[in-house]
């Protein structure tokens, strides 16, 4: 399963980024946590950038895998990239990493492919994920923007395996009947 993540961050100025806020300290949490791929290569573009990240595990026996990673280690030592373990996807705890954070960006959601119970075994999951992720920055005042993408894996033909070729006529179901 590709796994991809939730970012919550905060910062001075970064014309480069579309957050423009007051803080300099930036919080970044996910559903499958600094672990997801994608979600990886964004933390290392806000800490290269000189923002602080606050990335999630949903379990602390990541946390190791996590240290390993060699492009982490110089924003590890610094205290730039701090890790938060908030629990499993459906009933995370973000309170103690959104602190402070005045920005969220949700990039995308889990995907796996060619699963027929994709409602039950992934929408279902990162609906109650974001809900909860939603809720956490309703709690939070210090929030003033939440930015809410996705990945075309979420609309895509989910029963069928991506390797799979269609043809040039097969189209998202969702695509073509909404």
């Amino acid at each position: 399963m590709a796994s991809f993540d939730i970012l919550f961050i905060s910062r001075q100025s970064l014309a480069t980024y579309p957050f423009s806020t007051s803080s300099r300290h930036a919080c970044r949490s996910s559903d499958y946590g600094i672990t997801g791929f994608a979600t990886a290569h964004i933390a290392l573009s806000f800490l290269k950038h000189g923002w602080t990240v606050h990335g999630t595990l949903r379990s602390d026996a990541k946390r190791s895998a996590v240290e390993a990673i060699p492009e982490y280690a110089p924003y590890l030592a610094s205290g730039q990239l701090k890790l938060f373990e908030v629990g499993p996807l459906e009933s995370a705890d973000h309170r103690e990493a959104i602190k402070g954070v005045e920005s969220v960006a949700h990039p995308a959601s889990p995907v796996e492919f060619g699963d027929e119970k994709f409602r039950e075994t992934h929408l279902k999951p990162a609906l109650e994920g974001t809900l909860g992720v939603l809720r956490a920055v309703g709690r939070e005042g210090s929030v003033k923007s939440v930015v809410y993408t996705s990945s075309f894996g979420l609309v895509g033909q989910y029963k069928f395996h991506p390797t799979e070729l269609k043809g040039r006529t097969m189209y998202s179901y969702s695509t073509v009947h909404e």
